[in-house]
């Protein structure tokens, strides 16, 4: 008899692939911009970083509280409960989750947004035990999310304040996507928008003709957000030959000038090809741990070193597939090693990361993505944690629309090609009144303890959603 996660994962699988049978034999209506068009959008000077353009007026004037320009509310409410297939079995989230915006334009240069985020989980009040750093870090939360001015002239703009600067165009992964830090406490597992960390920064734009550059300067760090100990999607500790580790405090670099971040992108559109290079000179956002104590226990100390990284991208539409590649080069990333005889347990490589994929609409009837994923670290060795010398990968995002796009199944696949160690995200949206959206989904791993996806092989779960925005 099947386990019940992967009895549930094929049941997924199976009405998601008779959803994609139905929209092949009845190819959606177009609905906005077609298909072409929405193609043509990637290879505009802007695609990486949208931002809603200034209306022009005449002559300014001045605006009421309700006008419409001066003031535009949004936002959305959204249930998310979770229960974990995987034993032990379990409810393992019930999260209430409230985004709030306003923005609107000050005058005929000038326009603002601010964002607020709060979420309360349930699960934390009337499941458990849980530890209370758990508690703390998961249960309740809220805050500014984004705020920030944006000054538009001509062909120049700016932006300062607290936001996200987005760098990279992957699917389900982050490559190129560099600047900003993420919140990791459920994993992948967030709606991207979610997961990158709104930070404060200075960020600028010119344009001339097909050349577009942006430059952004990061006075206050941020760093990537782990959960604590104990928690659903904690990260696995390495283990040096079966001795114990405990985890120490996180050490941070403190704000200032001579800490913050800059950084910068040259973009060029040439005969249909829309291709970028960038420079950032940066911290590592993710962790590494070093270590100290010869007897048991091991101390594992949490650090962030300075990391600068060069990377490219490309994008060009051909024959109705939309290609694109990404490449990121990191000078002198510091790694854990899981040999003992190593001293502090750190040592330094250059590493690649780099992704080619595309983007295509077979016979109008759903959108596919498959993308290849290679990650290299030069003069490999010793043994390293979550990483080997050369790896491969590839994803495969698939969606459809039923119905004018109401009933929307998904899909999203990841996976090393050399090793088990993979991620399945099967996912069935419906849409109705304008305001509403309810989705119901499933995420399994499969893998070893030791590898990056199968760490959260035991944390296999169904969830639904429920959303109303407005």
């Amino acid at each position: 008899m099947l386990p019940l996660r992967r009895a549930a994962a094929l049941a997924a699988l199976l009405i998601w692939t008779g959803s994609l049978g139905l929209a092949w034999a009845r190819p959606r209506k177009s609905s906005g911009p077609g298909r072409k068009a929405r193609a043509a959008a990637v290879r505009r000077k802007k695609a990486s970083h949208p931002r809603p353009p200034l209306q022009p007026r005449a002559a300014p004037r001045l605006a009421t509280r309700w006008s419409r320009q001066w003031l535009r509310l949004g936002g959305y409410v959204k249930n998310k409960t979770a229960y974990r297939v995987a034993r032990p079995r379990d409810w393992s989230q019930s999260q209430n989750l409230l985004y709030l915006a306003v923005s609107g334009d000050l005058a005929k240069s000038f326009s603002y947004k601010a964002s607020l985020k709060a979420f309360y989980d349930s699960v934390y009040d009337w499941r458990g035990p849980y530890a209370r750093d758990v508690r703390r870090d998961l249960r309740l939360e809220g805050g500014l999310w984004e705020g920030y001015l944006d000054f538009s002239e001509g062909n120049w703009d700016a932006r300062i304040g607290k936001q996200q600067i987005v760098w990279g165009e992957t699917v389900g992964i982050f490559a190129a996507d560099v600047v900003n830090a993420r919140d990791m406490r459920e994993f992948l597992l967030q709606d991207f928008g979610l997961i990158r960390v709104p930070q404060w920064a200075v960020q600028g734009e010119a344009s001339k003709g097909a050349t577009h550059l942006e430059w952004v300067w990061i006075p206050i760090l941020a760093f990537n957000h782990f959960p604590p100990q104990g928690a659903e999607f904690a990260p696995v500790l390495p283990s040096v030959q079966g001795r114990p580790i405990e985890l120490a405090a996180e050490q941070k670099p403190k704000d200032g000038f001579k800490n913050s971040e800059i950084g910068g992108r040259l973009s060029v559109l040439a005969e249909g090809w829309d291709l970028s290079l960038f420079q950032l000179y940066a911290w590592d956002k993710s962790l590494v741990l070093s270590r100290e104590g010869a007897p048991s226990p091991l101390v594992a100390i949490p650090l962030h070193h300075r990391l600068p990284l060069t990377g490219a991208t490309f994008s060009k539409e051909r024959g109705g597939v939309v290609y694109r590649g990404e490449a990121v080069y990191y000078h002198g990333k510091y790694f854990s090693a899981l040999d003992p005889s190593v001293a502090s347990g750190l040592v330094r490589r250059d590493a690649l990361e780099a992704v080619l994929g595309g983007n295509a609409s077979p016979w109008q009837a759903f959108d596919v993505n498959l993308q290849v994923l290679h990650r290299k670290v030069f003069n490999y060795g010793p043994a390293l944690f979550h990483e080997e010398p050369a790896r491969f990968g590839a994803s495969l995002w698939l969606k459809t629309g039923l119905f004018d796009d109401s009933l929307e199944p998904e899909l999203l696949f990841v996976s090393n090609l050399k090793r088990k160690d993979m991620m399945l995200r099967p996912k069935l949206h419906y849409s109705w009144g304008g305001h509403w959206r309810a989705t119901l989904g499933m995420d399994v791993f499969e893998g070893s303890r030791t590898e990056p996806l199968g760490q959260f092989d035991s944390k296999d779960r169904i969830y639904a959603e429920l959303k109303y925005s407005f």
